[in-house]
Formats: structure tokens, C-alpha cells, sequence
């Protein structure tokens, strides 16, 4: 998967493409002229995919490494308890951000940053991975 950076520098808006026809040869074309154009060298509309701004794949990978270290730690640290994991999910309902589509290579899923702010709610669930409860 492409990181962000290299897909934003796949984004074509049809816009600079009507600008640089009409600075190039004068020439003025309909938006459907443009699309028509960009299909036939290759590119499609895509809606661009969300990825939330604190969406860190390091720090994700960094969790994930130290997890069991942290686990043996605590049951150290508490050797007369019995540690129960619970494993989180949470879940986002309400109005999100709504984008149009943009033209880019066929392939390339460009990304781009949200945040959800407005009118959302939120709802949470665990599970006890011993029991599945």
C-alpha cells in the first residue's frame, strides 16, 4: 500500500488539467470533455479514503511491540491478583466529513485526514478474551 504522501502526488483535480489546455493552446473544453480526456489517458475518479489524524502507523506498531512487555509487568507487580484482559472497540455514529471524487492513476487509492467532530456519538464495547464475554 502507498504511504499518503505518495498518493497525494498522484491527485489530479480536473481543474489544473482545464487550466493548463487553456494556457497551453487556448482552447476552452466542458468539464465532460475533461473527464472524457482523462479516461483516455488512464486515470479514474475516486473518492478519496479516510484515515483519522491520529492514525500513526509507528506508534500503532510500537503498542503492539511493547504489549506483552507491559502485560508481564503488571503481573509482576501484582503477583497476588489475577490480571484479566479486556480488548476495546469503539465505534463512531453520526455526520462525517463528505468528499467529492478526484481523478488519479488507476491503482492508487489516494488518503487524506479527518476528524470527526460534529454531531458524532460515540459507543464502546469490551470482551474478556479469557471468557469471550
Amino acid at each position: 500500500m502507498q504511504s499518503s504522501q505518495e498518493s497525494q502526488a498522484k491527485v489530479v483535480h480536473v481543474e489544473i488539467i482545464k487550466n493548463l489546455i487553456l494556457k497551453n493552446n487556448g482552447k476552452k473544453f466542458s468539464r465532460s470533455g475533461i473527464y472524457s480526456f482523462c479516461k483516455k489517458i488512464g486515470l479514474r475518479k475516486v473518492k478519496l479514503r479516510p484515515v483519522h489524524v491520529k492514525n500513526d502507523p509507528e506508534v500503532i506498531a510500537g503498542c503492539r511491540k511493547n504489549f506483552p512487555k507491559v502485560i508481564e509487568k503488571v503481573k509482576r507487580e501484582h503477583p497476588d491478583k489475577k490480571i484479566i484482559q479486556y480488548y476495546q472497540e469503539e465505534t463512531s455514529y453520526g455526520q462525517k466529513t463528505i468528499t467529492s471524487g478526484i481523478w488519479s492513476p488507476k491503482g492508487v487509492r489516494p488518503e487524506y485526514k479527518i476528524k470527526h467532530c460534529i454531531l458524532n456519538s460515540w459507543i464502546y464495547g469490551t470482551i474478556n478474551i479469557d471468557t469471550g464475554k
